[in-house]
């Protein structure tokens, strides 16, 4: 205990300590088994979760066959630049801003090209299906 210190040559070692002691012990409660016994080893409670949760009978397990393929053959609808209009008009300019920093302010006061450019990009996304990630 004396060879804690809050200097940087011991790594901080009291603010670390102290930092372990305060954050709360959170202990994962043990789950009721359908034969009634407890399970409480983390393995337990997979088992018995990849038990419980099945598939419905008639669902594939493969996700990328059944409704994602119903969802590509139906094309996106188009917005309008209308929509786009209602949608910035409808920001909240208190909120701030995104990854981006484009706050709703700046949305608002965008010219009639600056929202037709965001139009087409809306579009091109949902004509190609690619989010780009940023």
């Amino acid at each position: 205990m004396h060879e804690l210190s809050a200097e940087k040559e011991t790594n901080y070692s009291l603010w670390n300590i102290t930092k372990k002691l305060k954050r709360p012990i959170v202990n994962t409660p043990p789950l009721r088994k359908l034969d009634g016994t407890w399970a409480r080893s983390n393995k337990d409670k997979a088992d018995h979760l990849e038990s419980v949760f099945q598939p419905s009978p008639g669902e594939e397990l493969d996700p990328g066959t059944s409704q994602e393929s119903s969802r590509e053959d139906k094309a996106m609808k188009a917005v309008t630049f209308k929509d786009v209009k209602k949608e910035i008009q409808s920001l909240n300019v208190k909120k701030s801003p995104g990854f981006d920093l484009i706050s709703a302010q700046i949305l608002k006061e965008l010219p009639y090209k600056g929202i037709m450019k965001i139009t087409h990009h809306i579009n091109a996304v949902l004509r190609l299906k690619y989010v780009p990630e940023d």
